[in-house]
């Protein structure tokens, strides 16, 4: 189990389990966002990168071994026997990224970028509490704080323009998509097709910075993640969804 000590070695095992989810990982996270943080190239975004994930792998373990255990249906990322041996070193793999977290920010200095990692911790714990239609507006929380906390630490003068073209490119987007999940009964999004709403969304998003915001900054994201959107749809429409596969538990 030395193996989920690691930074990312967990949220990649039960978050992105394909080559396609780690294509995503970095077409709609990283990329992204170090394109508005001014393109840095250094250390000091990695420290961050790897910071920002180990506090949210700590939520996506205390979602996955304690959360669950309050659902009827519970979704069990790993098989039996994988889980088994990670809850006997949960306290280890925990205090592994909590350290690493500690590290980064006494290396980085940077209070706007601490207070930018307690919002999501907060979120976190609100997350994994509550089991209810709340979930959508913390989910969209959760999502806030992952595109806030990296331009927090390198672009804090332009902070709010930042987090506007972040939220109307990708966070906005996932939340209505979570809000369609079953679970939540929203009865005007239960039809809602993921894959093809990703590629209009962007689309329409593409036009209308186009439009009123040409070559600013939103343009580009905008522009970004239409051109991934209708390749990833065309991708699935050919060789289909490498996702859709039985879960570890069956």
């Amino acid at each position: 189990m030395t193996v989920y000590l690691i930074p990312f070695s967990y949220g990649w095992a039960t978050r992105a389990q394909t080559a396609l989810d780690r294509f995503s990982f970095f077409v709609i996270w990283i990329i992204p966002v170090w394109f508005v943080c001014g393109m840095p190239l250094s250390l000091r975004f990695a420290a961050g990168v790897i910071a920002e994930y180990s506090l949210y792998e700590i939520g996506y373990l205390f979602n996955d071994f304690f959360t669950v255990k309050k659902e009827l249906n519970p979704n069990h990322r790993l098989p039996p026997e994988k889980r088994e041996k990670i809850e006997k070193y949960f306290i280890q793999i925990t205090a592994a990224r909590i350290t690493i977290v500690i590290l980064s920010i006494i290396y980085l200095k940077s209070q706007l970028f601490t207070a930018a990692l307690a919002f999501i911790g907060v979120a976190f714990a609100l997350h994994n509490s509550i089991r209810s239609r709340w979930n959508i507006l913390t989910y969209f929380l959760l999502c806030f704080g992952k595109y806030l906390a990296l331009p927090a630490l390198f672009v804090p003068g332009m902070l709010g323009e930042a987090c506007l073209v972040l939220v109307l490119a990708f966070v906005l987007p996932r939340t209505i998509e979570h809000a369609s999940k079953p679970k939540y009964r929203v009865s005007f999004l239960k039809s809602l097709e993921p894959h093809p709403f990703r590629a209009i969304y962007a689309l329409l998003l593409a036009l209308a910075a186009a439009v009123f915001a040409p070559a600013s900054l939103l343009f580009f994201v905008a522009l970004w993640y239409y051109v991934y959107r209708v390749l990833v749809l065309s991708a699935l429409l050919l060789f289909g969804d490498p996702r859709k596969k039985p879960s570890p538990q069956q």
